[in-house]
């Protein structure tokens, strides 16, 4: 199972011990993470300029992810459907390019296309009861 993540779950994957969190472990230990650059350097701006991460951090947060980084041809990919908010163009292209069998993402504008993405879109809640939560947890 490849997956795909919004730089809004990775951001809130290290910022808090919450769903997104685990989500990431799960997706790195059990799944097929499927990371662009550009969700890779969204994530350490935002690391670095709004929480304040210091540099050794931030150099951490990307070491660790680089590795599940798949480049794709930049470009729009002719299946995706239009999108509201031109940020979120490059994660459904590079989802779609890679043939992810989910994207997971928070964004509002995003979700909103689930019915009409080559991916499926599901939020971090939505994806862990579904495929991760198990009772106990």
């Amino acid at each position: 199972m490849k997956v795909c993540l919004d730089t809004n779950v990775v951001v809130s994957a290290f910022a808090t011990q919450g769903v997104c969190n685990r989500l990431l472990e799960w997706i790195v230990t059990e799944r097929a993470l499927c990371l662009t650059t550009y969700v890779l350097d969204e994530l350490l701006q935002k690391l670095s300029r709004k929480l304040r991460f210091t540099d050794d951090e931030v150099k951490t947060a990307q070491a660790l992810l680089t590795p599940f980084v798949v480049n794709t041809p930049v470009g729009a990919h002719p299946a995706v459907p239009r999108v509201r908010d031109a940020d979120d163009r490059p994660v459904l292209d590079h989802a779609a390019a890679v043939k992810a069998d989910f994207l997971i993402t928070g964004d509002k504008d995003l979700l909103v296309l689930a019915g009409q993405s080559p991916v499926p879109i599901l939020s971090p809640r939505d994806f862990w009861m579904r495929y991760c939560w198990q009772p106990g947890q």
